[in-house]
């Protein structure tokens, strides 16, 4: 089957997620401890977990779609995208959060744009989000599988609240991993502090919220509608005279 560019630069895209991160994750647990995201606890943080987790379902895919290619066999299953679409959905939420939000109020002495810091920051999280743009396969959403994208942080919220009480040692013996989901400040959960201007860790959640809702309706490599086949999408001999994509629609959905 002949392949058009967007086929290998997906691949090389997927290719420079998974070294990126890999290498990002490897050298921030090599850091001091008592620097910025640094050490072996910095396993806990949403950064280092989310850069596994996009690692791991484009090693995956990356390494299915070279096979198709040399097998000409199609072995990438629909729920294999539906992680793809989620934990990127997750990668993304980790950029922003870090540029917009953590990054300008970090100290300078600990220097937030380090290269760890810019590959599992910033490198990861926009070839992640070119990928799905560039991708051929095109997921059909189902309204249910929208909530999905909501799973990684509501479990990473549980996990930050067990790891508060339970005392996990974020680094520098902080037992929280982000401002905004330290319980135990001045504003507390539903508090409000003046001096210096500071909210509670409810209302940072509650301002996070809305840009989950937005993910949720996916880049334009997802294709929001119910889980049938379109004619305008299936290709020769099934109701159009071109095939624009290869979409990815259901498991039991015919072989295109």
């Amino acid at each position: 089957m002949k392949r058009n560019y967007k086929f290998y630069l997906s691949i090389v895209l997927e290719v420079i997620v998974v070294l990126s991160s890999i290498i990002g994750v490897i050298l921030s647990i090599q850091r001091e401890n008592d620097q910025f995201m640094g050490g072996a606890s910095t396993i806990l943080y949403f950064t280092i977990q989310s850069n596994l987790w996009i690692c791991f379902i484009l090693f995956v895919l990356c390494s299915l779609k070279i096979i198709e290619m040399k097998t000409n066999k199609q072995l990438i299953k629909r729920w294999m995208y539906i992680l793809k679409y989620v934990f990127t959905i997750s990668i993304t939420l980790t950029g922003v959060v870090f540029c917009f939000l953590l990054a300008p109020v970090v100290p300078e002495d600990y220097n937030p744009w380090h290269l760890a810091s810019l590959l599992t920051h910033v490198i990861v999280p926009v070839c992640a989000i070119a990928d799905i743009f560039i991708d051929e396969y095109k997921l059909q959403i189902k309204p249910k599988e929208e909530f999905f994208v909501l799973i990684p942080p509501f479990y990473y919220l549980i996990f930050s609240i067990i790891g508060f009480f339970a005392n996990f040692d974020f680094g520098n013996g902080q037992n929280y991993p982000y401002f905004f989901l330290n319980f135990g400040c001045e504003a507390g959960l539903f508090g409000f502090v003046k001096e210096p201007l500071s909210i509670g860790c409810f209302y940072w959640i509650v301002l996070m919220l809305p840009g989950e809702v937005i993910k949720m309706h996916g880049p334009p490599g997802t294709v929001h509608s119910p889980s049938t086949w379109s004619p305008e999408l299936l290709g020769p001999g099934k109701g159009t005279k071109r095939r624009p994509n290869r979409v990815c629609a259901s498991e039991d959905s015919p072989s295109s």
